[in-house]
């Protein structure tokens, strides 16, 4: 039987209660698409207790409001959506956690697998001026040779008429990725021919002058996860190498693609994490409303993937808890480039730690 916490709520919500926790989604709650065993009641003794805790995943592509939704069916336990952390959240400039304050009003192309879902997190993010892939392509649908979606006006530009279409358009200032596309293909095939332009397609630069113009910001750069499948699949990490080294070649080998990263294992997604937990812990535990920071706290981050989990809770200052349930499955003790501070076989051992060592 899963460890529960044992003491009341008086005396966890005392001004000493001394860590919070952030766990992972996939490979450390949820299995094959199963929630593992005895984690929900686990989170409802987090929950009736008022211990801070939050879910950091680098899954895209879904409002957190959406997430929440998912994840209390799962678990049988309401979870407010400001407990769910995505890998774009911290792009999110309406929100009083994120550090970037400032209206946005340049032109972004934004990039996930549903255009509905993308676009709403968009406009709750504060992105007003805004266009899909799917969108930039109809405009300029002699950028897809292989598309059959738009066969007929493949051929009615000129050359002279792509160009004279680009220039009087608004340029392109920004490239964000929410998730990892679905087809790799067309989406390399734009956004390479936007990085190599000055945001308007077609007006290429001079790469022996010039640097890039187009910004790009990617979220999730996880190369792998673990899905249903025996071994880990490919994700926004592996897309973001084919686009580099696509850009390196077209450009002449003369510069690498220059983006900004989201999600774990960066600070951006650490940082709010902790202004988070420091919320929770001003409205729900007295003697913490003058809080602004967790620095005398022990917080333990717990997940399934060195590259992104252990290297962004190492980073943090938190304590990393790696588990053997999802992409890490090595018979080693502990993982040899990104070590965590614990290893367990499961949340389960995670969790029995924790209760052992604060209650």
């Amino acid at each position: 039987m899963l460890a529960t916490l044992e003491n009341s709520p008086s005396e966890v919500a005392s001004p000493h209660k001394d860590f919070a926790i952030v766990f992972d989604i996939d490979g450390v709650l949820i299995h094959d698409g199963t929630v593992i065993e005895g984690v929900p009641e686990m989170l409802k003794s987090l929950h009736e207790h008022h211990i801070p805790f939050v879910f950091v995943t680098n899954g895209g592509g879904e409002t957190e409001e959406s997430r929440a939704e998912r994840l209390s069916k799962l678990f049988g336990l309401e979870i407010d959506n400001s407990k769910v952390l995505m890998c774009h959240t911290p792009l999110n400039r309406k929100s009083k956690f994120s550090s970037l304050t400032q209206a946005y009003e340049k032109r972004v192309l934004y990039i996930g697998r549903n255009d509905s879902s993308c676009d709403k997190i968009m406009e709750n993010y504060g992105y007003d001026n805004r266009i899909s892939l799917r969108q930039f392509a109809e405009k300029y649908p002699f950028l897809l040779p292989y598309s059959m979606k738009d066969h007929e006006n493949y051929y009615k530009f000129s050359h002279e008429e792509q160009l004279k279409l680009s220039e009087n358009d608004e340029p392109i200032d920004s490239i964000v990725f929410l998730d990892t596309p679905v087809d790799w293909c067309e989406t390399l095939q734009v956004c390479c021919d936007l990085v190599l332009s000055n945001g308007k397609v077609g007006h290429n630069l001079d790469f022996s002058k010039e640097t890039q113009h187009v910004k790009v910001n990617v979220c999730n750069p996880d190369l792998v996860y673990q899905g249903v499948s025996k071994h880990p699949r490919f994700t926004m990490g592996a897309f973001l190498e084919a686009l580099d080294t696509l850009f390196f070649i077209s450009n002449g080998k003369r510069q690498h693609l220059q983006y900004e990263l989201f999600g774990k294992p960066h600070k951006v997604t650490y940082d709010y994490a902790k202004k988070v937990l420091i919320d929770q812990l001003r409205s729900s535990h007295a003697g913490h409303e003058d809080r602004d920071n967790v620095d005398d706290m022990t917080i333990y981050a717990i997940g399934d993937n060195p590259l992104s989990d252990i290297k962004g809770a190492n980073g943090a200052g938190f304590v990393s808890m790696l588990l053997r349930t999802g992409v890490w499955q090595s018979s080693e003790e502990n993982d040899s480039q990104n070590p965590a501070t614990h290893v367990f076989p499961s949340v389960r051992e995670a969790f029995k730690f924790i209760c052992d060592k604060h209650l």
